[in-house]
């Protein structure tokens, strides 16, 4: 059985509502209606684009940001963002509020290929190499990221390469005896 939830109606736009719709299988659905003529369902996810659309959407027709963020279990400066991002209409608006996680949105690929490569030419031989990728992510780059960010990609980077040299281990192939290592060679040298 369908369970109809109100969650907000306005009184600008004559006989809407806006409903929380949860179906037999579970799924919850928002659902804005005019009069009884549906005008849009979404998901009830916050990480979905359609969703975080449908609340910009919202923001811009009128509803108070509170309430929106209230009734939607956002923070206000998200509803805030989804409505900008509608209303300068970009790409790369909607892009943004496409991304569901925080701090991640300015590292394109390009930019954590990069900050990895250099990680890896630099952390032994400068001290402060964390302010040297900084800073040439911001030239070449022209987008300023925190060092926090950095880190967190750079941590993420270290525990895959220790997975990696565990899992693999390292194989010597023996064709013939002349192949192996010479035993007396190894007690002469000290092992």
């Amino acid at each position: 059985m369908y369970s109809l939830q109100p969650l907000l109606l306005c009184s600008k736009l004559v006989n809407q509502r806006i409903t929380r719709v949860t179906c037999p299988e579970g799924e919850q659905y928002i659902e804005v209606r005019a009069t009884f003529g549906l005008l849009e369902r979404v998901k009830a996810d916050p990480t979905s684009l359609t969703f975080r659309m449908l609340v910009g959407r919202l923001q811009n027709c009128g509803f108070c940001q509170s309430h929106l963020a209230e009734v939607f279990a956002i923070d206000p400066k998200s509803v805030r963002r989804y409505a900008r991002a509608l209303q300068d209409g970009s790409p790369e608006a909607i892009q943004r509020i496409s991304v569901t996680r925080a701090g991640k949105e300015k590292i394109t690929p390009e930019i954590s290929r990069f900050a990895i490569m250099r990680y890896h030419e630099l952390r032994k031989t400068t001290k402060d190499y964390r302010q040297v990728i900084l800073t040439q992510v911001e030239k070449i780059f022209e987008v300023k990221v925190s060092g926090e960010s950095l880190r967190l990609l750079w941590k993420d980077d270290d525990q895959a390469m220790t997975v990696s040299a565990v899992s693999t281990p390292t194989t010597t192939s023996v064709d013939s005896p002349q192949d192996l290592p010479n035993p007396s060679f190894a007690l002469k040298s000290g092992f």
